[in-house]
């Protein structure tokens, strides 16, 4: 949508011009322009006004999943997070400074976004979220407005329920890119300008942690890797061989599986052969499964079911 709002605009700015050459020139002003306008400039707009300020603003909830929702084996650096946060005044007292700034590294759909939203339910506080993605938009300057909302908001969730901590939650943080790119743009800067006058204004309050996720450190902006900002980076890998076959467990039950197969030695070759499997592509290779028993007739996912799968898989790229 992005790229045909761009092409939009574009196409009205030439109209535009040659709209008013030609007035210039001849006296008369092409009519084609107000048509055009009166179509297409509706689709410069968020289709849901609502939803896109939502969305870009970040809503505040008290999450339901705890750490030990979230299937396979959670780094150790996530459980010492709780205790930093859990105990921060302790590590205060003793001269240490907890971490405010957390950035989640990893590939795609390895459920970075759950393990925060876990944390926070772990803690029993308010969890504040927005994609990155939002901040950059089509009409200048929304970008700093929406980063300034977002920790607005997170100080009012703190102020409404009285809790502890606020997490506020950045997805896709490498959308917004580098200031130092080449193609790097004003809005791109003074995003990411924003960003770091919010996060050291909320240095010296320490119930208010930042967690971002990106699949790509590299591509974060410097500044915002350095001390007191993202600098605790806990890296989120792909899962091992136990871990998938804990999360394929947990899918098929969901999506009911042949009793034979718990535990059994097929499902740990259906994990040995997922190397490079993501959290994600393992909920969809039970999906796969699930599709292919419905298929069949069957009520019950079978061997055969996850092996067809698991072929059509591999074929298509996952």
């Amino acid at each position: 949508m992005r790229a045909t709002q761009m092409h939009i605009l574009v196409v009205t700015l030439i109209f535009s011009t040659l709209s008013i050459t030609a007035k210039s020139r001849t006296g008369i002003f092409f009519e084609g322009w107000t048509e055009f306008n009166r179509k297409n400039l509706n689709l410069l707009r968020p289709k849901n006004t609502k939803e896109s300020k939502e969305s870009a603003l970040g809503t505040d909830k008290l999450p339901v999943a705890r750490l030990r929702d979230i299937r396979g084996q959670l780094p150790q650096e996530i459980y010492d997070l709780c205790d930093f946060i859990n105990n921060s005044q302790d590590f205060i007292n003793a001269g240490a400074t907890p971490p405010k700034g957390i950035l989640l590294e990893g590939p795609p759909g390895t459920g970075k976004t759950s393990i925060a939203r876990a944390l926070a339910g772990e803690l029993d506080v308010p969890f504040v979220s927005a994609s990155a993605s939002s901040f950059i938009e089509l009409y200048v300057g929304t970008g700093p407005q929406h980063v300034r909302a977002l920790f607005n908001n997170a100080q009012a969730a703190l102020t409404r329920t009285g809790a502890s901590h606020v997490i506020i939650f950045i997805d896709e943080l490498d959308a917004i890119g580098s200031r130092t790119e080449f193609n790097a743009h004003s809005e791109t800067k003074n995003t990411i300008n924003e960003l770091l006058v919010q996060m050291d204004g909320f240095s010296s309050d320490p119930r208010v942690i930042v967690i971002a996720a990106t699949n790509n450190v590299d591509s974060i902006d410097e500044a915002l890797k350095r001390r007191g900002r993202f600098d605790y980076i806990v890296r989120i890998p792909l899962p091992n061989e136990t871990s998938r076959l804990d999360i394929l467990t947990y899918y098929l039950t969901n999506a009911r599986f042949h009793r034979s197969l718990a535990g059994d030695a097929s499902l740990m070759q259906i994990a040995q052969q997922t190397i490079g499997f993501s959290g994600a592509d393992l909920e969809g290779l039970a999906d796969d499964a699930a599709l292919e028993a419905g298929r069949n007739k069957r009520r019950e996912i079978c061997q055969q079911d996850l092996e067809l799968a698991l072929q059509k898989r591999y074929k298509n790229g996952r």
